[in-house]
């Protein structure tokens, strides 16, 4: 018999795997006698797939990188492919833990508490106490190990994706963008540049290394599936977004046109921002909820209620729990497909690092899955 790939492709058209499949009549004695003293007879279904076919050539490189793109996600739960992926996924998750997230963990901490140390007011007006010198230099050397540990890991990425899919990933692009941030602060601190250019640079560098610790909390089942609802609910309040922002911009610029009419000491928005931004922030916050109407009573008072009004009724009030109604309907979406999310978390996962593993000595005498039920 024939197992694994038939006529596999780059398009991916046909796919077949074959398990052989034998059912037995097990016998089974009854611990517990009943009345007639008879012996009860179950049944079991044993299901056998053969495995080795994954390590041949690319076939695993190619089975992940399907199943991590497939759109209808039903298919991971099918029983032999659900099997498949959670065995790859009791070999992945220790090598991506102990390779990768705990680097990751130790890199973040040293880079920040560098950045936090070496750019606060005392130490760069002077402070030269020769342990705080020294904390310093070993969470510098901690940092840039790390920065070389990743640049090296980003570029292993890089070859397996091919440059086109790395470059289109966001959290490549994330990594990439965090690993040049940190080069270039230390860089500009080296060369001794303004530590306000620099806080500012170093205020983007620790927000991106703590963005990319939501990615790696898809390695936990809990974490992964709540990651996965923040990234529905924000796909399917696409629309929301835009049309609230169109709402914010029509009564944002009408309150501009009628600032006009204010003398510079009596303006309905804060003076030290540009007039047109002010607006948007200011009808922004409306719709959140901070009503700032202390001076409506002094020009165009009839006009400006009726703005009011209508901008609460309908970002506030009508906006907002439409909001709440899409977060709704999402969760009770992803929470049917709980176990497709997950197992698309694992195998997402698995394709981001399939070269960490030595596949032939992590999986060696792995030839067959049987399954028992």
């Amino acid at each position: 018999m024939n197992h694994g790939f038939r006529n596999a492709n780059p398009v991916y058209t046909s796919w077949v795997v074959e398990p052989l499949t034998t059912q037995y009549d097990l016998l089974h004695d009854n611990l517990a006698e009943a009345d007639d003293d008879s012996k009860y007879k179950q049944f079991a279904t044993l299901k056998m797939l053969d495995f080795d076919w994954v390590f041949t050539k690319k076939n695993m490189q190619v089975l992940v990188e399907y199943l991590s793109t497939i759109e209808n996600e039903q298919l991971l739960t099918t029983e032999q492919i659900r099997i498949l992926i959670e065995l790859l996924w009791s070999k992945f998750f220790f090598y991506i833990f102990t390779r990768a997230f705990i680097p990751f963990i130790i890199y973040m901490i040293s880079m920040i508490t560098y950045f936090q140390w070496s750019l606060s007011p005392e130490y760069v007006n002077g402070y030269d106490e020769f342990s705080v010198l020294v904390a310093l230099t070993t969470l510098c050397s901690i940092s840039v190990a790390g920065i070389g540990y990743f640049f090296v890991y980003e570029y292993k990425q890089a070859s397996n994706y091919g440059v086109k899919v790395f470059v289109s990933d966001i959290w490549s692009f994330v990594d990439i963008s965090s690993i040049i941030l940190n080069i270039t602060i230390l860089v500009l601190q080296v060369m001794e540049q303004d530590a306000e250019t620099i806080r500012q640079i170093a205020s983007v560098a620790v927000f991106l290394l703590w963005v990319k610790m939501f990615y790696w909390m898809r390695l936990f089942g809990p974490t992964a599936a709540f990651l996965r609802m923040i990234i529905e609910i924000i796909r399917d309040s696409m629309q929301f977004i835009v049309m609230f922002f169109i709402c914010i911009f029509m009564f944002s610029n009408a309150l501009f046109m009628l600032n006009a009419n204010r003398d510079p000491d009596d303006t309905l928005f804060d003076p030290d921002l540009a007039a047109p931004m002010n607006s948007i922030i200011y009808e922004y916050l409306i719709g959140l909820g901070e009503f700032g109407v202390d001076s409506y009573g002094v020009k165009d008072r009839s006009i400006l209620w009726t703005y009011f009004v209508l901008s609460t009724f309908i970002t506030q009030i009508t906006f907002m729990n439409l909001l709440i109604a899409i977060m709704g309907d999402t969760f009770d979406r992803v929470s049917e497909i709980k176990e497709q999310s997950s197992l698309k978390e694992k195998v997402s996962m698995i394709r981001d690092h399939i070269w960490i593993v030595q596949k032939g000595k992590a999986f060696a005498g792995y030839k067959y899955i049987f399954v028992v039920t």
